[in-house]
């Protein structure tokens, strides 16, 4: 019924939800570990070289920065200039 969702609702803000404060560190590790950045580079060098970056990070447990480095593909410099999540997501704020 209604009521039942409604003190659920409530009781869940109560219990759960008052209190909680983002982990920015976790969220920003998570964020630029993603492989779904690896759709920054496909402009750049292609969606080939895209995919096997990130299926080789997938694979190995790497990140998408390393195995674009690794694979010869970028630089440190153009990586870092090129994937930018913030760019991709927009404001963050």
């Amino acid at each position: 019924s209604a009521r039942l969702i409604g003190d659920a609702c409530v009781s869940f803000e109560t219990n759960c939800a008052v209190g909680i404060e983002p982990n920015h560190e976790v969220i920003t590790e998570l964020l630029n570990n993603s492989l779904m950045l690896v759709t920054a580079l496909n402009t750049k060098i292609g969606y080939y070289k895209a995919a096997e970056i990130a299926n080789t990070a997938h694979k190995n447990g790497t990140t998408l920065k390393e195995e674009a480095i690794n694979l010869g593909y970028v630089t440190e410099e153009e990586y870092d200039s090129w994937v930018k999540p913030e760019d991709m997501v927009g404001s963050l704020k």
